[in-house]
């Protein structure tokens, strides 16, 4: 072994996830030596917040990274991420709220700004196929009727 992993245990996931992961990673193609991003874990907030919907965990192949508590918002059309934060200690003078700081601290805005739009876009898709895995698991219940016929049912 080349490299140094961290131990099962310490990800929070198991060895058999993570392999499966590691093949789907492998299986993207990519046009260029882009930072591929991928969504592992999205869970959305049952309280709606005005913008905050969730909290998501992506997984970098390149860096053998996974970055847990990924906030992820939405708001007049726009989405974002803001990676894990913690207290400073302080309170800002002007605000009087608590000043928060980054843990990550990019030194190229162009891979920055890269990597957040990858981040939006694997929470984006990771949410679409848990709908559709939702979906899918809907339409195996015996009693489950499409809206669209339920609509036409009740029509007549």
């Amino acid at each position: 072994m080349t490299e140094k992993e961290l131990p099962v245990a310490e990800t929070g996931y198991s060895k058999k996830y993570l392999t499966e992961i590691k093949k789907i990673a492998a299986s993207i193609p990519r046009k260029d030596e882009a930072l591929l991003v991928i969504c592992v874990k999205y869970y959305r907030f049952k309280r709606q917040f005005p913008a905050l919907k969730g909290r998501a965990s992506l997984f970098i192949p390149d860096l053998k990274m996974l970055i847990n508590e990924v906030s992820y918002f939405e708001k007049d059309g726009k989405r974002w991420i803001r990676l894990p934060t913690y207290h400073s200690g302080h309170i800002g003078s002007d605000t009087g709220k608590p000043v928060y700081k980054s843990y990550f601290k990019w030194t190229c805005s162009d891979l920055c700004s890269h990597f957040y739009q990858q981040a939006i876009d694997a929470i984006a898709l990771k949410i679409e196929a848990d709908a559709l895995l939702q979906l899918g698991k809907m339409m195996q219940d015996p009693l489950y009727e499409p809206p669209i016929l339920q609509k036409a049912d009740n029509e007549n």
